[in-house]
This record gives C-alpha cells, structure tokens and sequence, in this order.
C-alpha cells in the first residue's frame, strides 16, 4: 500500500516538475533523424529515436528522446521543449505524460493491491491469532438465522446461533457466526468449535468452515467404509 502511494506522490511530484519546466520553456520543432532498433535481455524489441533541432543559435543533432511510439517514422518533425540554459536537453509534452500516467497507473495498481492484503490480513490475522491461542469450546448449534436486512451478491446471508458452558463460572455463553452465503450444509450441523480470547470472551471465532469441513470428512470415511463392506 505504502508502495502505491509512494508512485502516487512521485506522479504528481513529476507532474508540477514537468508542469513548472514548460511553463518557462522554449519550443523548437526537431526531426527525427534515425529510429534503431535493438533486442533486450528478454529478447523484446526495444527503439532508440535520436532527433536534430536548432535552439538558441545552435544546432544539435544525435540527440535521443525519451520515448518511443509506433507511430514514429524518420522524417517526422516533432515539437520539443527546452530551458534556454540547457538547449541541448529536452522534453516532449507525450512522454512527459506518458511517464506522469505510468507512475499513477502502477501506484493505483499497488496501492488496490495492497489494501487488498491489509483487508484480507485484517480479517485472517485475528481468526487465525485466536484459533492458534483462544480456548476451544465445542459449542451446541440453536439456529440458522438468515439476515433477510443484509444483501451479497443478491443473497442473504446466514449466521450460526450457537451456546457453550463456560466450566470454569458454570456461565452459559451465546455465540453467533459471521455471515455465510452457502447455507447448503449449515443445517446438518449440530456442533461448531468456537474459539474464545481468554482475555475477552466477547472476542471469538465461530468456524463454520471447520464444522462443515469435519462433517464432509466424516460422510465420506463411513461412504468409504460402507462401500468396502459391499464389496
């Protein structure tokens, strides 16, 4: 995320730099003297255009542009830009944009990514932090509550009711899932391990996912077995 925001400032950093560049530049229009084509390590095809112009009382040729567009051909005269101190330097207003889209378009792309993970890490880390260090309790399941007030994809999800008794109070303690979408195997469940802070009951983990996964290796061991003994 850090990374995405980082082009992201770096775009609109070269943007005014750019920006601050042609706003005291002169233009001079340059012809593209040759166009050379080469292979890089990954044996792409990768161009070199080299230009000629007149700036301030001077000529200057063999000087290579910054980019390259398949539209180029020699003979094309092209408007460039330069500070009257430095003639022998130059800029186009394309590949300046080109450069400012490729630094938002790659930091948008890591900075989505990026809340992506921090998202997902969100929701795993606690869940994953609680079934490696919460008290198990296998937990008796009351009802299947469909919430008809939240919508998904066009579906109403589904939340566990379940309870479990604390030993050490002899406290009855309620616990409810998180929303699940596919309720095709909630009601074959009559037990759900639920992973409870020691530190903080409110804070818990109901694995659905863990319940349903156990039943399904359950039905197909005693499929397994009934059919060895058809045999």
């Amino acid at each position: 995320l850090l990374i995405g925001i980082g082009f992201i400032i770096g775009g609109f950093a070269y943007r005014k730099s750019t920006n601050d560049f042609f706003e005291s530049a002169n233009s001079t229009t340059a012809t593209i003297d040759r166009i050379e084509r080469y292979r890089d390590s990954d044996g792409e095809s990768e161009y070199d255009v080299f230009v000629s112009y007149e700036a301030e009382g001077q000529y200057f040729d063999d000087i290579e542009l910054d980019f390259y567009s398949s539209s180029m051909y020699q003979g094309q005269q092209l408007t460039v830009y330069y500070q009257s101190t430095r003639p022998n330097i130059i800029r186009t207003k394309v590949d300046t944009f080109f450069i400012f889209a490729m630094l938002i378009g790659m930091g948008g792309l890591f900075a989505f990514i990026g809340l992506i993970l921090s998202i997902i890490g969100f929701v795993i880390k606690p869940k994953q932090e609680l079934k490696t260090t919460g008290i198990c309790y296998n937990a008796t399941v009351t009802d299947i509550i469909e919430q008809k007030n939240v919508t998904v994809n066009g579906q109403h999800p589904y939340c566990v009711d379940c309870f479990a008794h604390n030993h050490r109070t002899g406290q009855q303690m309620l616990f409810r899932s998180k929303g699940i979408l596919d309720n095709s195997m909630l009601h074959n469940l009559t037990t759900v391990p639920v992973y409870v802070d020691p530190k903080n009951p409110k804070k818990y983990y109901v694995d659905v996912d863990g319940a349903i996964e156990d039943f399904a290796s359950a039905i197909a061991q005693f499929r397994e077995i009934y059919n060895s003994r058809a045999k």
